[in-house]
């Protein structure tokens, strides 16, 4: 059954530059020409600028030309002919209807949309042309590129001063926004990603892509996002738009079209040597393919569903004939790039060809630099059955490791040890079975064996200098990060440390930085060394994580981050790097969690929990899953909130556990029982954890400061905050110091600070706690005005819509605004005069300053020019 959303009007997206361009040129141009691709969305932009016209009080008319129509003359104008018009003198005919349209239009100016102007007639074309150039119309036509054109049309830009106006595309930030609004909900990245790729911004493709996956079930709303876990088969529909575009091609540009298909992009060169350069200048005539201005001169099919097509319909012997002189013309090519063996073993693979254990290995190598896990165990076990080396099994063991697959690991890399020659394969294999036990298994206590064996491997100093990265992991058991970055520091410093191990252990001293206090140290560490996506391996991990994290924990810098990270989340996607967006997720979800816009929250939350699920070599998942737990409690559902606390359960107590599970488990449980109501537990749950955490002050700070927050008393969590500020330099640290020091001596002015402080940083929920614990204080001390300034501050800084009602103080009175007094002082607080207000909504001055009065009185301010802090 067909999908609703295949028949209901989509909202315009993207267009709107374009939109007000055409709305702007209706006064200017005796017309403009709307032209582009078919299916990009000229139709749906013309009828909304008709629409504008016709409520700027215009009289409107429509022309839909059609190949049949056009069989007749005038026949696409029936509608504009009178029907007294019996003439058959062109001249009678377009006088007549000039005539009719004045006189249905009145004194109202005329503007005509002419729909796929390219398929009118001549005699329709020349009156179009005759209604322009006499100022009768103004005319808002659409054209279908690379399609012929009636000389009257093109003449209305070329000689009758119409504008003429190319449409493009939608880029992919559009693709999202439609895609979001025609869902009315977030969706995943790699989904928007997966349909932008596939439509090119083409707005009918992308609707039939949506439908098609809608249809069948592919595309779902899973926890308040919309998720496509496999990409759909194409819809019939789409299927035969294809088809028609591609009909009528020779056999031999056929070929051409069948080879990109299978491996797109080629060289020109072997494009021209497989297929033929008569084949090709086809192909490119008629659009299909497109050949890219660069080194190497790369020859792509002009659209991704070309490929899809082709494929599914490829005959089986002429798909293995062209694998298999894909292979032989790669083959030729020396030596191999990884992401050429990755393509030659596929099509080897895919056309039934034997496929040699090295260049398997090598595939299974590049399959995980290429984010595709999957493939990459494949490819690695035939090899290993084939006899390949241990670089197989080196590759095998990595594929598992992204695929969270710990176990499968350990079970590879734990016979390997000692089989090892090469000290470079050593040191990677030692890697490797780190990530395994520290991180993913937690079976800390085989650590220290397994350094004092790596140690005898070999006799030289320079290989125990090497082993430095493991040495890090099994002094991290105690959680002295102050000793371990006095350690990383004076490793780092090692003149005869070489490149590749230095690059290994840089970034835990950033890590050690941060968790030992040294925030200020750490963030300017990490930002200096923040790796560029997609992270290529698990040190570029680390670092990338620790400076979401150093950044999202301490407070430093958040409207860089929040500027930073979208962009970082979709190139991200882009290259199938489930890391980076996994911690670009969760640095926008904490972000978003921090100013109390907890649905916002969930949403990242969500997406960082589906790509750290894929792959999370530095164990932030749990992390995530306990930032999620706390989005969904905040926002007040916590159905949610305990779905996700239970899959956090089932993580921890799947592996030994770090030192950290237990109380990040509690700070999880805790947002829900505050949720509930149940504050005492809460504050129970946060007291252990911050005890739990005592040796890293950034942890026990923010446990600390949440128990404050559910009703711990506030004197013996200054004196502790006080203290872990003292070893523990994040700007947070200092406000939730200032918070519980205001609250436990009743200090409005230290509680002000306290929210001056959380403000700067972006902390929003808790500077509008720390607000309204203010006016409390001051309206104990009866300083009313004062608490009234307060409590406007408040409501500025709560998130309306995410779950939480707006914050109020008791005994304060009616402090919310009507409509119009809110009206009045957004308008003051820009700067503008009674008398600018008063001419700009048509009122009295004196009605103005009334209005403005009561608003002030409410808001607790004598003089305007404090409005523009409080805009409420």
């Amino acid at each position: 059954m067909p999908h609703r959303l295949s028949s209901t009007q989509w909202p315009l997206v993207g267009r709107t530059g374009e939109l007000n361009r055409l709305n702007r040129l209706r006064g200017a141009a005796p017309g403009v020409v709307v032209s582009g691709e078919a299916g990009i969305g000229k139709s749906r932009l013309a009828r909304e600028a008709l629409a504008a016209a016709a409520a700027a009080g215009a009289h409107v008319e429509w022309v839909q030309a059609t190949r049949s129509a056009a069989a007749v003359p005038l026949g696409a104008l029936t509608g504009l002919l009178g029907a007294e018009t019996r003439s058959t003198s062109p001249l009678d005919v377009m006088r007549s209807t000039a005539d009719g349209l004045r006189e249905r239009a009145g004194d109202r100016p005329i503007v005509l949309g002419v729909d796929d102007a390219q398929l009118l007639d001549p005699a329709s074309a020349a009156l179009v042309l005759q209604l322009v150039t006499t100022r009768t119309v103004f005319v808002l036509a659409t054209l279908r590129s690379g399609e012929p054109v009636p000389d009257a049309i093109a003449a209305l830009w070329k000689d009758a001063g119409a504008h003429r106006v190319e449409l493009g595309t939608l880029d992919e930030a559009e693709t999202g926004a439609l895609i979001e609004a025609v869902l009315d909900g977030p969706v995943e990245q790699a989904a928007k990603r997966w349909l932008f790729e596939s439509s090119h911004g083409n707005v009918l493709y992308i609707r039939e892509l949506l439908v098609g996956a809608l249809e069948g079930g592919a595309l779902a709303a899973r926890d308040g996002l919309w998720r496509l876990p496999e990409h759909p088969p194409l819809s019939r529909s789409l299927t035969e738009l294809v088809n028609d575009r591609i009909a009528g091609l020779g056999d031999d540009a056929l070929r051409a079209l069948q080879t990109l298909a299978l491996g797109e992009p080629l060289a020109l060169a072997d494009m021209i040597e497989i297929a033929g350069e008569a084949a090709l200048i086809e192909a490119e005539r008629d659009g299909l393919v497109v050949i890219a201005d660069a080194d190497g001169d790369p020859v792509r099919l002009a659209h991704p569903l070309y490929g899809e097509v082709i494929r599914a319909t490829l005959p089986h012997l002429r798909g293995h004939e062209l694998r298999v002189r894909l292979a032989g013309t790669l083959r030729a090519r020396a030596p191999l790039r990884g992401r050429d063996a990755l393509k030659l073993a596929r099509w080897l693979l895919d056309a039934g060809e034997p496929v040699e254990p090295e260049l398997l290995t090598d595939a299974a190598r590049a399959a995980n630099a290429a984010g595709d896990p999957a493939f990459a165990v494949r490819l690695a076990e035939l090899a290993l059955s084939a006899g390949a080396s241990p670089r197989a099994a080196l590759a095998l063991a990595r594929a598992h490791i992204d695929a969270r697959r710990f176990a499968s690991a350990e079970a590879v890399l734990a016979p390997l040890e000692g089989r090892l020659s090469d000290q470079d394969e050593t040191l990677e294999y030692l890697q490797q079975r780190v990530i395994v036990l520290f991180w993913g298994l937690q079976r800390h206590d085989e650590l220290p064996a397994l350094l004092e064996r790596a140690e005898t491997w070999w006799p030289e100093p320079e290989w125990r200098r090497r082993l430095v990265f493991v040495r890090m992991h099994v002094n991290a058991l105690d959680g002295d990060y102050a000793r371990m970055a006095e350690a990383s520091a004076a490793a780092l410093e090692d003149p005869e440390l070489d490149e590749a191990t230095r690059r290994q252990i840089a970034p835990f001293h950033g890590r050690d930085l941060l968790y030992s206090g040294r925030t200020r140290a750490a963030y300017a560490w990490a930002r200096r060394r923040r790796p560029r996506l997609p992270l290529r391996d698990f040190s570029d991990e680390v670092a990338f994580a620790v400076w979401v994290s150093s950044a999202v924990q301490c407070g430093y810098q958040w409207d860089e981050l929040s500027a930073e990270l979208p962009d970082a989340l979709v190139e991200a996607v882009r290259a199938d790097d489930h890391a980076g967006a996994g911690l670009a997720a969760f640095g926008l979800g904490t972000i978003a969690l921090a100013a109390g816009r907890f649905v916002d929250a969930g949403r990242w939350l969500t997406e960082s929990e589906l790509h750290l699920g894929r792959h999370d070599a530095v164990d932030m998942l749990p992390i995530a899953l306990v930032m999620r737990v706390k989005a969904e409690a905040g926002a007040g559902d916590v159905d949610t909130a305990r779905l996700a606390l239970e899959r956090l359960r089932v993580t921890f107590e799947s592996r030994a556990g770090l030192a950290r599970d237990a109380p990040f488990f509690a700070c999880a449980q805790a947002a829900i029982a505050d949720a509930e109501g149940d504050r005492e537990d809460a504050r129970t749950l946060l007291a252990e954890a911050a005890g739990a955490v005592a040796h890293v002050p950034l942890w026990a700070a923010q446990f600390t400061h949440d128990a404050l927050l559910v009703g711990a008393d506030a004197a013996p969590a200054a004196a502790t905050l006080e203290a872990l500020r003292e070893h523990c330099d994040a700007p947070l640290v200092e406000g939730y110091a200032a918070h519980a020091r205001g609250r436990a001596d009743d200090d409005p002015e230290r509680l002000l600070a306290a929210v001056d402080c959380f403000e700067g940083v972006g902390a929003q929920r808790a500077a509008m706690l720390a607000c309204v614990d203010a006016g409390r204080a001051l309206l104990r001390v009866g300083a009313v005005d004062g608490a009234r300034r307060a409590a406007a501050r408040a409501a500025t800084l709560h998130a309306p819509g995410h779950g939480t009602e707006p914050p109020r103080l008791e005994g304060l009175g009616d402090v919310a605004l009507t409509p119009r007094e809110h009206q009045l002082v957004e308008l003051a607080a820009e700067g503008l005069t009674s008398k600018e207000i008063a001419e700009r909504l048509v009122l009295s001055v004196r009605t103005v300053e009334s209005h403005l009065y009561r608003a002030m009185t409410k808001l607790g301010v004598n003089d305007r020019r404090e409005l523009s802090r409080l805009r409420p």
